[in-house]
């Protein structure tokens, strides 16, 4: 892969990256196999997972201060874009990005006591791959807001007591750890909610586990009346609401780095097929107005490309909902489906069939364009905030 392939990709380092992750893919990801991977009860392997821990990915962009491999967002970025190429089901975002980004903040901010070590000790087990995570903080709401939450936390004798849902949680059901947003009871305004660690095995604790039309996994959370240590408590309130927003930020740069990748899949496939088709004699690839469409399809790609990448730079600049992360998003779902169409309409008869692995691409790109809010909530975003996007 040359740089000038993603607008992600920068330097010659994420170059070498994105050559490992491509060679990975190509090794490991037969789509002859994707269906059977995602429909085994645990959705996902762990074979290639341990792989991906062994390779290192499963540290980067968190801090090597916390015993994880360092790098900055876009490092962990490349990998995920390059994982789409394969439809990879494993939850490295939800996991590393985001609940692994959570707990370094954490870590940074108790530098001592035994604290830091327990949660050192939980980076290690993920760099590691002993140890998935999943954010659950979503009940039913637009996705992309920090502070609309119904689920309290009740101070009690023991330590805390959890009442509430949380609903289409991604990857919930690979996880072992859930990190879950609560509103203080008795406290009022943003500065009541708080994060906190829930072991999955928690008694109390009930997952609904679901595929999704995409075929990936989520879950439905319920806890009434869960019990908690004191250490639980991840984020305090007062600090919880920006981690909030720093999460959901970079779940959108996960989402537009992988739409990336999946985009890059259907355009070059489609083109392939074009390519070798033949009809009259000629390859399909030499009718004006089926180059024209690939060119629409390729311009489209690169526009989403450099949206992630804008909106990656601008959660590393503490912008992480600003209004270039919803922009982003909205390109994304634009992007996606205008591509995940073309695809299959240029592949004609075949581009319905089961036996092509085109439409599995396309439903991926739909269902990424829900998470994280949809187009009317980011556009609503932008317009409060007096932007434009086309």
């Amino acid at each position: 892969m040359s740089a000038a392939q993603s607008a992600l990709i920068t330097l010659p380092e994420q170059v070498q990256l994105a050559d490992t992750v491509a060679r990975f893919v190509r090794e490991r990801y037969a789509h002859r196999d994707w269906r059977t991977i995602v429909d085994s009860p645990a959705g996902m392997c762990t074979t290639r997972w341990q792989a991906m821990a062994d390779l290192g990915w499963l540290g980067l962009g968190l801090p090597e201060s916390c015993g994880a491999y360092g790098g900055g967002l876009q490092d962990a970025l490349t990998v995920i874009e390059g994982l789409a190429a394969g439809l990879a089901p494993e939850p490295l975002a939800s996991s590393v990005l985001v609940c692994g980004d959570l707990i370094a903040s954490a870590i940074s901010r108790s530098p001592t006591g035994a604290t830091r070590t327990r949660l050192e000790n939980l980076i290690e087990r993920i760099v590691a791959g002993q140890c998935r995570l999943a954010f659950a903080h979503d009940e039913g709401g637009n996705g992309f807001t920090a502070t609309q939450l119904a689920s309290t936390a009740h101070a009690v004798e023991t330590g805390w007591s959890l009442a509430g849902s949380k609903r289409l949680v991604a990857d919930a059901p690979h996880a072992d750890t859930l990190i879950v947003s609560a509103r203080i009871a008795g406290a009022a305004g943003d500065d009541a909610i708080a994060l906190f660690l829930v072991p999955v095995a928690t008694p109390g604790l009930r997952l609904h586990a679901m595929a999704g039309f995409d075929r990936r996994r989520l879950g439905d959370v319920r806890f009434d009346g869960l019990l908690l240590p004191p250490e639980a408590l991840l984020v305090a309130p007062g600090e919880a609401v920006a981690a909030i927003r720093r999460a959901l930020g970079r779940s959108v740069c996960a989402l537009a780095a992988e739409a990336s990748g999946l985009c890059g899949w259907l355009t070059q496939a489609t083109r392939e097929y074009l390519t070798g088709r033949r009809q009259f004699g000629v390859a399909l690839v030499s009718f004006q107005v089926l180059q024209h469409r690939l060119v629409e399809m390729q311009i489209a790609l690169e526009e989403l490309r450099t949206a992630a990448r804008i909106a990656a730079i601008s959660c590393e600049a503490g912008e992480p909902d600003g209004v270039l992360v919803s922009a982003a998003k909205v390109k994304v779902a634009r992007a996606g489906r205008f591509i995940g169409y073309q695809a299959i309409q240029l592949f004609g008869g075949m581009g319905m069939t089961d036996e092509m692995p085109v439409g599995d691409y396309a439903k991926r790109l739909e269902a990424i364009a829900l998470l994280a809010g949809g187009v009317d909530v980011h556009l609503d975003r932008i317009v409060a905030a007096g932007g434009v996007t086309g």
